[in-house]
């Protein structure tokens, strides 16, 4: 399974930096789901989501968080 962050107007993936990029195969891969949510709060992303993939299923699963809400309790 992989983890991204996904913005959730666009639709692009959080790739570095300040770049995003149109295809989860350039995008960051987190380690896991506190991870992605504590770097999307931590660098003031909004409008984001984690996106989850598996690599032998053509569908994704998105989970929007809301700031404020601790990680381990958004899940």
């Amino acid at each position: 399974m992989k983890i991204f962050l996904q913005d959730k107007r666009t639709e692009r993936y959080f790739s570095q930096g300040d770049q995003w990029a149109e295809f989860s195969t350039d995008a960051l891969d987190f380690p896991n789901y506190d991870k992605a949510v504590e770097f999307a709060l931590r660098h003031g992303l909004s409008g984001v989501q984690v996106v989850l993939k598996f690599p032998d299923h053509p569908y994704r699963i998105c989970l929007p968080f809301r700031r404020g809400v601790a990680a381990s309790q958004a899940a």
